[in-house]
């Protein structure tokens, strides 16, 4: 998934390693947060804290 590097630096400093993100957790995140939100997150749209909360365990 290409991520801008806002989304990475956030990601990280939340605990998540933007490098091992796989096919996997991303259907996990689409199963928590809905496709749509998942494809504004890849088209560029700031990930959230309250999306973060709810998709930690995907990538944990």
């Amino acid at each position: 998934i290409e991520l801008t590097d806002e989304q990475k630096e956030f990601l990280i400093s939340v605990g998540i390693d933007p490098e091992k993100i796989t096919p996997e957790s991303i259907q996990c995140a689409i199963d928590k947060i809905g496709e749509n939100r998942v494809e504004e997150i890849k088209n560029g749209d700031a990930i959230t804290l309250t999306d973060v909360l709810k998709v930690y365990s995907c990538f944990q």
